[in-house]
């Protein structure tokens, strides 16, 4: 089975006649009178019977006449002939509506079945009349002339014409003359689409150029607003950065707090072991003294262990003085074993704590207070 398809049509629509269909709308176009003031058109010099010259101002197959002014005719780069009305044969079709390309070969059809020239000596031209448009028909005028007879027209004229300019060939029609093909009018047509084509050019400029002047206000509002972004981006990784710092600045103040508040609630054993040994009467013997943190315990022998924990409690340092235990005599020799438990106050016997000699004299307060 074959995929290959000659029918040129997408969604529906028939692309074939798609551009005639354009050129066609785009002539509806020109045709409009603020549109073709904007449009590039031409002045051309009409020759026609023994009249003087005219110019017209000629736009494609778009004729609107003038006056025949010296200014005007100086201006006219191109030049016409106008045939006679008994030099043409003219015809008027009533036609249904139909693509400009179905129209086209209608006509052509037509000319073909009722010219009385041969095929080659034919030449012909049609204008749609839009005012006589009604009924759902149009009216077509169809304009046919002998090639031979243009020709011997032109050799005729060819004296009067401007030196170097090849004429075009205009038939009348009822409103305005027809262009029969074939003739001059292709440098002209040319000319008017390279003007054309500037025109849209510039056009397309002036267009960028103004969208351009609109958006640059929103381009820079939102080049800023990028830029914004870009160092709020910027500021907020350096922030970031400083923020973390300071995190681990913050945590290590509280790892030194929390080092200073274990090295307060530190112990000196060697300033608990002289209190013991100078609170500790001359019969007590300690045979095994242990802390854990600030808890100290105490075994050994004595003559008194009441006396002992009497002046343990009465020592600066020591706090909660106790006998866990009962206290044995010692068989044979008198003395009484003792274990003996308690608190060492950090803030007197810790290793941040002031000794005597860093504590100020009750002197040196006194005066302290009189300097004030």
């Amino acid at each position: 089975m074959t995929l290959m398809t000659s029918d040129a049509k997408l969604f529906g629509l028939d692309l074939r006649g798609l551009s005639s269909e354009l050129r066609e709308a785009w002539s509806a176009l020109q045709r409009l009178p603020l549109l073709s003031r904007l449009l590039p058109a031409s002045m051309v010099q009409v020759w026609g019977g023994a009249q003087a010259p005219v110019v017209a101002r000629a736009q494609g197959s778009n004729i609107k006449w003038l006056d025949g002014s010296t200014g005007l005719l100086q201006q006219a780069q191109y030049a016409a002939v106008l045939l006679e009305d008994d030099q043409v044969l003219q015809r008027v079709l009533k036609l249904p509506q139909m693509s400009p390309s179905a129209m086209k070969g209608a006509i052509e059809l037509d000319v073909q079945t009722m010219t009385p020239f041969a095929s080659p000596d034919t030449l012909w031209a049609y204008a749609v009349r839009p005012a006589a448009r009604g009924g759902g028909l149009l009216h077509v005028e169809v304009v046919l002339a002998s090639r031979a007879q243009v020709e011997r027209v032109l050799r005729q004229r060819v004296s009067s014409l401007p030196e170097g300019v090849y004429p075009e060939v205009w038939a009348p029609a009822s409103e305005r003359p027809v262009v029969l093909p074939g003739f001059g009018e292709t440098s002209r047509s040319r000319s008017e689409a390279k003007r054309g084509g500037w025109l849209l050019l510039g056009s397309f400029g002036v267009l960028v150029l103004a969208l351009a002047l609109a958006v640059t206000p929103t381009a820079q509002l939102r080049l800023r607003a990028v830029d914004a972004s870009q160092q709020f981006s910027r500021l907020t990784k350096s922030t970031s950065e400083v923020m973390a710092q300071r995190q681990a600045l913050a945590e290590g103040g509280q790892d030194l707090g929390k080092l200073q508040e274990r090295v307060q609630q530190q112990i000196n054993h060697v300033q608990v072991l002289a209190t013991l040994t100078k609170v500790l009467p001359d019969d007590t013997a300690a045979q095994r003294v242990v802390f854990r943190g600030s808890k100290l315990t105490v075994q050994g022998l004595t003559n008194n262990a009441s006396n002992v924990v009497a002046l343990l409690a009465k020592t600066p340092g020591f706090q909660e003085v106790r006998l866990p235990t009962a206290v044995t005599r010692v068989p044979g020799s008198g003395k009484e074993s003792f274990t003996l438990e308690a608190n060492i106050d950090p803030q007197v016997l810790g290793m941040l704590a002031k000794t005597g000699e860093d504590k100020p004299s009750p002197e040196g307060e006194a005066a302290a207070k009189e300097a004030q």
